[in-house]
């Protein structure tokens, strides 16, 4: 009975990937209320008093990202193939690889088979992330990030991102390494356990303020470059969720300094 139970849900957490957002807008009263107004292109960027901000921080370091806020697996995420350019063969919730205090993450597949290729076997395709559907409105990202965990299998090393506005109007696309992203102002990785690989993206760093301020849409681009073309690409995602900017870390901060204080006398000349 148990196991008819488990299918019957995975079933139904499929499903809901090609239905749009499972949840519902989150309300005033809601726990997440304060993240919700810095979201919403017509409200300003709400402030939060000092034991606020350490309270989120510590909980957003070391609790899980809940289910209704990881748009991996809340039914906000869809596939996008380039038009002539590639097949999607799944997208999928699943529980046997997930990253860290994680239940679910997302798999998604694709391959060559039947698609009009570019330059022979060269395919990519997008994550698309319904942000209008999950917050009923365009979002305001000036006072965001956005964090996602990052394995994959015959990819690519290099992604992409993409905004869209609620016109439609695509972003200029910007590439980054989901294998060992740099520290920048703009985009920052982190190695974690199992493979898996956490970026975060500074959106308003990457593309200012104005481009930020009416996101309908963010698109995650992989692609199989490089690879068996051969076999199956495939990319798992999880714990995609918004941060809040003024947490992004400094990649200045552990620059090691070439002459530390002391290792060279001031009193006598410099010797090669």
């Amino acid at each position: 009975m148990k196991k008819i139970l488990s299918l019957v849900l995975t079933a139904a957490l499929a499903l809901s990937l090609f239905s749009g957002c499972r949840f519902e807008r989150r309300n005033v009263g809601d726990s997440s209320a304060s993240d919700k107004s810095s979201f919403s292109s017509s409200s300003a960027s709400s402030s939060h008093s000092s034991g606020e901000k350490e309270s989120s921080k510590e909980s957003s370091s070391t609790l899980p990202v809940t289910e209704k806020d990881d748009l991996a697996t809340n039914g906000c995420v869809s596939p996008r193939a380039p038009e002539n350019y590639g097949t999607l063969a799944a997208f999928e919730v699943q529980s046997e690889r997930v990253s860290e205090n994680s239940t679910r993450a997302l798999k998604a597949t694709f391959n060559n088979i039947d698609a009009p290729v570019y330059e022979g076997a060269q395919i990519w395709t997008w994550a698309e992330f319904d942000l209008e559907g999950y917050f009923h409105s365009p979002a305001d990202l000036r006072e965001k990030t956005f964090q996602m965990d990052v394995y994959t299998q015959n990819c690519g090393v290099a992604s992409s991102v993409i905004l869209v506005d609620s016109e439609g109007r695509r972003s200029q696309e910007m590439a980054f390494s989901n294998v060992r992203p740099p520290h920048t102002f703009s985009v920052y990785g982190e190695i974690l356990t199992g493979e898996w690989r956490r970026i975060t993206l500074n959106l308003k760093e990457l593309y200012g303020s104005a481009a930020v301020r009416d996101v309908s849409s963010i698109l995650i681009m992989f692609s199989n470059v490089d690879c068996y073309y051969d076999n199956d690409s495939v990319f798992y995602l999880d714990n995609v969720t918004f941060k809040d900017a003024a947490d992004f870390p400094d990649p200045t901060a552990n620059v090691k300094v070439y002459n530390p204080e002391g290792y060279y006398s001031k009193n006598e000349s410099l010797k090669i």
